[in-house]
């Protein structure tokens, strides 16, 4: 049998890090087909990193996050 040149880890392959040294992790939501859709239509995963960063953290006495309301 000869050794086959197929398959195996190639190099630079992959989804590149969304910023470099940094770990991310997978969230799951929830919304309908409609709002699926403007996401994408609005940037996707890289605008929804963009709006959390940009939001400030609004704390409550009770320590937990207040988000706007609208």
């Amino acid at each position: 049998m000869s050794k086959s040149k197929r398959g195996g880890a190639g190099r630079n392959q992959g989804r590149k890090p969304v910023k470099a040294g940094e770990l991310t992790v997978t969230v799951s939501l929830r919304m309908t087909e409609a709002q699926r859709a403007k996401l994408a239509r609005i940037g996707g995963a890289e605008w929804v990193r963009a709006a959390i960063d940009r939001a400030r953290d609004q704390t409550t006495p009770t320590g937990s996050i207040s988000l706007p309301s609208g």
